[in-house]
């Protein structure tokens, strides 16, 4: 796999808009990360969750959930996956747009199009729907589950890049992050969302970024942290009657969702910004 193209994750938000340059996002965020070990990635995501980089992790997911149109990406995929576990459908690529990303019209036909439904539905009935990422214990259930290339997941991922690139979108229209956001809605406890902002922040590649993923979701400090964090948010938004997700349907987010929000949220909130 290669790194894709600059993410802003729903940079949109319910307060307002602010303008990203990409190319400067690009340049800030650099390469960096595919030379960090998987120790690096693991103290990331423990000073993220336990608020060491001076940031308030509760802060982050509760803002996220309650200005960011992101938010209502987990209740589309919630709502659509009720229905059609294994099959995608235009409500999934409508939730994706909440994201920030997109995709060409020839993508959708095909997805849509008895040929693609015929050609992911089989991988997507093969992904375990209740199997949680931080609960692969093995190197060997983690290669059934996640392994680059053999696994149900590597090759629907695969698949949608191919068809995506077909359709005429290119790796800067963000077409591994499309791949990645699509296989993430159907099967939210076991892949991580990944986009430039979160792989930046959590030292990850394209390459490495489900098994340095998995690394970190099995450190007991950060899964420790992330229960804690979904727990005491959902209390919140049921104490404040705030808008958005209710504090049940926050208590139905992944733990690998939890750490994508915080971590991108942080990065968002340290992101370059250009005048225009």
């Amino acid at each position: 796999m290669t790194q894709g193209s600059f993410d802003n994750h729903s940079a949109t938000t319910l307060m307002g808009r602010r303008e990203v340059d990409e190319s400067q996002v690009a340049k800030y965020i650099g390469a960096m990360s595919a030379s960090r070990s998987a120790s690096e990635s693991v103290k990331g995501a423990r000073a993220l969750v336990t608020g060491g980089v001076g940031n308030d992790p509760r802060e982050s997911l509760s803002s996220y959930l309650t200005d960011f149109y992101g938010r209502y990406y987990d209740l589309e995929f919630r709502t659509s996956n009720a229905k059609s576990p294994n099959t995608f459908t235009s409500a999934d690529l409508s939730a994706i747009r909440h994201l920030s990303v997109s995709t060409t019209n020839g993508f959708d036909e095909w997805l849509l199009s008895p040929e693609g439904q015929g050609a992911t539905e089989g991988l997507l009935r093969a992904i375990d729907d209740s199997l949680k990422l931080e609960e692969i214990e093995s190197e060997e259930d983690f290669t059934a589950a996640l392994g680059t290339g053999t696994s149900s997941v590597s090759v629907l991922w695969n698949l949608l890049v191919t068809k995506l690139r077909e359709s005429g979108q290119s790796p800067r229209q963000g077409i591994y992050v499309v791949s990645s956001k699509l296989i993430a809605g159907k099967r939210p406890q076991l892949v991580p969302m990944t986009d430039s902002f979160v792989r930046n922040e959590l030292c990850l590649t394209w390459s490495n970024c489900w098994y340095r993923y998995w690394q970190i979701m099995r450190d007991p400090i950060v899964d420790e942290h992330l229960g804690s964090l979904r727990s005491e948010v959902a209390v919140m938004r049921r104490d404040e009657n705030a808008s958005g997700p209710t504090g049940d349907e926050v208590e139905m987010l992944s733990k690998t969702r939890v750490l994508d929000i915080i971590a991108w949220h942080w990065r968002w909130l340290h992101r370059p910004l250009v005048s225009h």
